[in-house]
């Protein structure tokens, strides 16, 4: 690095500025400025604003170099008049090196009249003379923080001094440079917001259909599996017949946990969260998909000694993500290559990934394939729903991924380089726990015994609450219904004070048109403070399932459910 007081230079002239000078400046800042309020191509405008600086000053070549914080390094944005060989070894300057070097690692404005015998250009002298580079002159520009963003620099072919009208060029060509690259940043967060709402719209759209046509679908698998379990506990053992039975109802609750996944899309997808460790999510979910397939996976680690990486989430639905993920680059490989994930913290999102940050520090998980790649044009699409560029594919699954990381908090990204593979980048609001506290093992104890007492169903499905009632007289319960929670409150009021009161409600948390159970059970504990409610919803994700307590229930049951479930919930709700 160069000591500032090495080269100054106190023979610098100090001729004095024109007023033609002055008018050349304006017509300049004004060509510029006012084509850029409606020309929203900044690019153009920067390499015309180089091509006008050029012109005032004869014989040298304008560059803007743009200052990366994180590499200590500077890259050429515009430079119309230098040959892509010179660009192409410019690219990279180590911040202190040359001009613009200097110019960055000082803060202040580097004027070297002499290439070859500077000293800021020690490291650079192969440069200089390759490219006939004999002075160089370069500003440094801040950002509305203050902070040095680049620099504007005028390179001469021949030795000379940097007159007052050349630097007051390079200031006024800086500030100019400033303006526009501050609006080519607000118009790409503007796309990018754009984007971002008009997927929103999309999967805000298809969620609406999505959560209605799953919810429907997850109550007649709730039946389906409800009376295949039913049929086989009165056939044979180890029968033919039994053995088809189990098969189907193994198929029939793969399908519900399916219409989980559209539920995503819904209110009722919003993720429960709790504490966990990433890295054991993402590494679960990623060796279950790519179990006994042909393709290999690495996990790299870049986070400090003792950092945890844990997050609050949604375990089911982060690792419902991966496992997109992992699968469609699996496919893309044909069951062979390599997937690397990558763990990382940062703390901030760059702003051509997200323009609307929430958090202060990120969990970074990096998916890359070995995989052919996604081509350019349509790398944009990969999230949005129905896309697919497979012949048997839905569409959804990326959309669904790029919904649950949203609900989180977080972004999800992908990334291309056609031919070397697709990288898919998760960035999820990383928690400040360093540990997670591990809940108390409980075990169901629920063994088949005939049980005793008296069980309401509150359910609007006949068929629903058919097959509900059918388990509980199975389980030996006496049972009676309600279609709404109107019809709960008045009958368990009715029964309080009888011989035969209920002992427990199961409660249907929806009821279209209706009074649900969120609002019923309020109603019934102030008729009993000590009644017994349990939630049931499709909703598996719904708050209220997550926080029952909170909101009066002793417990919660997940449709569809097996007889086992079931009795295992009120043997512990009427022994609680």
């Amino acid at each position: 690095m160069t000591e500032k007081h090495l080269f100054q230079d106190s023979r610098l002239e100090e001729d004095s500025i024109l007023q033609s000078d002055f008018d050349e400046l304006l017509e300049l800042q004004n060509s510029i400025l006012g084509v850029a309020i409606s020309e929203d191509n900044c690019s153009e405008l920067l390499r015309q604003l180089c091509i006008m600086a050029e012109k005032l000053a004869p014989d040298s070549v304008a560059s803007i170099m743009l200052y990366s914080k994180a590499e200590g390094k500077l890259y050429v944005h515009a430079a119309p008049s230098i040959p892509q060989e010179a660009i192409d070894a410019l690219n990279g300057l180590q911040v202190g090196i040359g001009s613009c070097g200097n110019a960055v690692y000082h803060d202040e404005a580097m004027y070297v009249s002499n290439t070859l015998k500077d000293n800021r250009w020690c490291a650079s002298r192969a440069y200089a003379e390759t490219f006939n580079v004999s002075a160089c002159w370069s500003v440094p520009f801040h950002n509305e923080l203050s902070e040095i963003i680049g620099t504007f620099a005028l390179s001469s072919f021949e030795v000379r001094e940097a007159t007052q009208f050349q630097r007051k060029l390079l200031d006024t060509c800086a500030s100019i440079a400033v303006i526009l690259l501050q609006k080519e940043k607000y118009l790409q967060q503007k796309i990018l917001w754009e984007k971002e709402t008009l997927r929103s719209e999309k999967l805000k759209s298809i969620g609406v259909l999505a959560g209605g046509i799953a919810h429907d679908f997850n109550n007649l698998m709730g039946v389906v599996i409800g009376n295949l379990e039913m049929t086989n506990r009165v056939m044979e053992p180890n029968s033919k017949a039994s053995a088809y039975i189990a098969s189907a109802a193994k198929a029939s609750q793969h399908a519900s946990e399916l219409t989980q996944q559209l539920l995503t899309f819904s209110k009722g997808g919003d993720p429960i969260k709790k504490l966990a460790n990433l890295t054991e999510v993402v590494r679960e979910s990623a060796e279950f998909v790519l179990h006994g397939s042909g393709v290999s996976l690495s996990f790299n680690y870049r986070c400090e000694d003792g950092d945890a990486f844990i997050a609050d989430i949604d375990n089911g639905q982060i690792g419902q993500v991966v496992q997109n993920i992992i699968i469609n680059a699996r496919q893309a490989m044909n069951d062979d290559g390599a997937i690397k994930v990558v763990f990382s913290h940062i703390l901030e999102i760059p702003d051509d990934v997200i323009s609307n940050k929430r958090a202060h520090r990120y969990c970074v998980i990096e998916i890359q394939d070995t995989g052919p790649g996604i081509p350019a044009d349509i790398i944009d699409k990969v999230f949005d729903p129905y896309f697919t560029t497979k012949p048997t594919g839905n569409g959804l699954g990326m959309a669904l991924s790029f919904s649950i990381i949203k609900k989180h908090g977080g972004y999800l990204r992908a990334s291309v380089q056609e031919n070397e593979g697709t990288c898919f980048t998760i960035y999820l609001p990383a928690s400040d726990a360093k540990h997670i506290e591990q809940p108390d093992s409980l075990v169901d104890n629920f063994c088949g015994d005939k049980a005793k007492g008296r069980v309401m169903v509150m359910d609007d499905q006949e068929m629903l609450h058919e097959i509900a009632e059918a388990m509980l007289e199975e389980l030996g319960y006496d049972t009676v219904h309600a279609d709404n929670g109107t019809e709960a409150v008045a009958m368990y009021g009715e029964n309080i004070v009888s011989d035969d009161p209920i002992d427990i409600i199961i409660m249907d948390l929806t009821i279209p048109g209706g009074m649900g159970g969120e609002e019923a059970v309020q109603k019934i504990l102030s008729i009993d403070k000590s009644a017994k409610v349990i939630v049931c919803s499709g909703y598996s994700n719904d708050s209220v399932m997550a926080k029952f307590a909170d909101y009066g229930f002793k417990g919660a049951l997940s449709k569809p459910y097996n007889i086992n479930e079931l009795g295992n919930m009120l043997n512990r709700v009427l022994s609680s």
